[in-house]
């Protein structure tokens, strides 16, 4: 039978702060486990964390507060000491791999590829590279942390068990997830509550998203396999684990987490220790799971409003009856709406909007101030702030609701909007905020089409739609041509598409671009037969052939 050695990967292509344990791959691996468990018959029991740079202070903080953590949250209490190296670069993390674990520098280059984090369960060693992406902020530095030493207690509760074939993936990696989010709030960073909400945002917009039933038992290579960024593995973990453990009071999660590593430290297998401490068989719970991510998918997202002093109730009311009637005609015009969970900051003024911004992340309220900017919105994750403040009549909420609503439907239908065709994603929105004002009463999408090529008119010049097309591009252009130019150019080649094609075809386009990994140029061309830029160029000839023939009239 292959020997295996228990070690942790974190991988850059996975979620948040993924790891994953591994079969043994190298030859020296199982003597150093059994030098390390020599050692540790010695040990102190400490977290011993060294190395160098910015994430340092983090990862101490975080170390410091572990045992404490899975004490109250878990009943659970390490035994054997571990050593945490921290990497301030990816050269360091390389070093480290080659000194801590042997490993060649072919075999560290291998490593370091793939991964943010090396942990061993039997040799108790941990390395994290603090250049990954699962480090860049102060909760993802304290989440990465508390993921990796959770591996270390799964492997003493389990006695070894925990990466046996019969263990249950899902739960390893959801459940090492789970105890990094809890321990990002425990030391002020991102809320447990809205680290599920972004997952499940992210979830939602992953067009190959792996299935519950393949995160089961899943030898290395396949572990390797299901990784790749477009399943979303540990995203589905990650909710899979939540759905579970919401099934318990909040003050007997953690304990029902240590019950089962325990459990299998007793020789069972990974469906009897579940069923023993969950109280359901593993089928069950996957149709139970099945069910409720199937609704997910369908239903409408909630939206949670919280206001600052300076929004009254009824402005609060007022912008959940808004967000209703966008969701309910996004779903009229694509088939679709914004879907999960979400929560909608109202601040009453751009200071208050940087003291929220500030409050809900990992930025001090300088970084927060500078970010905000003269924003009126922004979005985090599952968390979108307004500056209620700015709007001061009906008709700018009622429009400014509709185009960032559809703004945040498109970016989780897309996957992002880092490579959106941007006079499409944008004008779309716009367009929406302008069907708004349209139900409403307040205008028609004609009239307000005949104001926006008079405003062209007095201009006298404005961007090609093709300049339009990459987001970058478009940015210059509002440096050149100013923001009302572009925006309105941008809607008016969006409404010369849709109005050829259908609003039916801006739904495909989303969904093809998700498949593209956001690619939307390339979606643009698959869903429409011809390329963003063409299409543009010639909608601002039809434009500017508009624009001149007011002149004549």
């Amino acid at each position: 039978m292959k020997k295996f050695v228990f070690v942790v990967l974190m991988l850059l292509v996975g979620a948040g702060w993924a790891g994953f344990h591994a079969p043994e791959l190298l030859p020296q691996a199982q003597r150093l486990a059994d030098d390390a468990l020599s050692h540790f018959e010695r040990d102190d029991g400490a977290i011993h964390v060294e190395g160098s740079g910015a994430a340092l202070p983090d990862v101490k903080k975080a170390a410091s507060a572990f045992d404490g953590l899975t004490q109250e949250k878990l009943g659970a209490v390490r035994h054997h000491s571990v050593r945490v190296f921290v990497a301030a670069s990816d050269a360091d993390y390389r070093r480290i791999l080659k000194e801590e674990f042997s490993l060649s520098d072919e075999e560290a280059q291998e490593v370091a590829a793939i991964s943010g984090g090396w942990s061993g369960g039997r040799l108790h060693v941990t390395a994290v590279n603090a250049k990954a992406g699962v480090m860049d902020s102060h909760s993802d530095r304290y989440a990465t942390t508390a993921h990796e030493l959770f591996h270390q207690l799964q492997y003493e509760l389990s006695r070894g068990r925990d990466t046996d074939k019969e263990a249950l993936f899902w739960l390893e990696e959801g459940s090492a997830d789970y105890v990094g989010a809890m321990m990002a709030e425990h030391l002020g960073g991102r809320k447990l509550a809205r680290w599920q909400n972004d997952v499940l945002d992210d979830l939602l917009g992953a067009p190959h998203a792996a299935r519950p039933d393949q995160l089961i038992h899943l030898e290395f290579a396949e572990r390797k396999a299901i990784m790749a960024k477009e399943y979303h593995a540990y995203e589905m973990a990650d909710m899979m684990t939540v759905q579970l453990l919401a099934r318990f009071p909040e003050e007997q999660r953690g304990q029902r987490l240590a019950a089962y590593f325990t459990a299998l430290g007793e020789g069972k297998s990974g469906e009897e220790a579940f069923a023993q401490t969950f109280g359901l068989t593993l089928d069950d719970f996957l149709q139970e799971f099945a069910a409720w991510w199937q609704a997910q998918k369908s239903e409408p997202a909630k939206i949670q409003i919280e206001a600052y002093e300076g929004v009254t109730d009824g402005q609060v009311d007022s912008y959940a009856a808004e967000a209703e009637a966008v969701q309910s005609l996004l779903q009229r015009r694509f088939g679709q709406t914004l879907r999960g969970s979400y929560t909608l900051v109202l601040a009453s003024g751009k200071e208050e909007l940087a003291q929220a911004v500030s409050a809900r992340s990992d930025m001090t309220s300088d970084e927060a101030r500078k970010n905000v900017g003269e924003s009126l919105w922004l979005e985090n994750g599952s968390t979108v702030f307004l500056d209620a403040a700015a709007l001061d009549s009906r008709r700018q909420q009622i429009f400014s609701m509709g185009v960032m609503l559809t703004r945040v439907m498109e970016a989780q239908a897309m996957g992002g909007t880092e490579q959106e065709v941007a006079w499409l994603a944008r004008g779309t929105a716009y367009l929406i905020g302008t069907l708004r004002l349209e139900q409403e009463g307040l205008g028609s999408l004609q009239d307000y089409r005949r104001s926006w090529l008079s405003v062209l008119q007095e201009k006298g010049r404005f961007p090609d739609g093709a300049d339009l097309t990459v987001p970058k591009s478009y940015e210059q252009a509002v440096a050149s041509f100013g923001d009302e130019s572009c925006s309105l150019v941008a809607e008016l080649t969006a409404h010369d598409l849709l109005a050829r094609r259908g609003w039916g075809s801006f739904a495909k386009w989303m969904r093809a671009t998700s498949l593209a990994g956001g690619d939307g140029e390339k979606a643009f061309r698959s869903t429409y037969g011809e390329g963003a830029s063409a299409y543009a160029s010639a909608a601002s000839t039809r434009l500017l052939r508009e624009v001149q023939d007011m002149y004549t009239r």
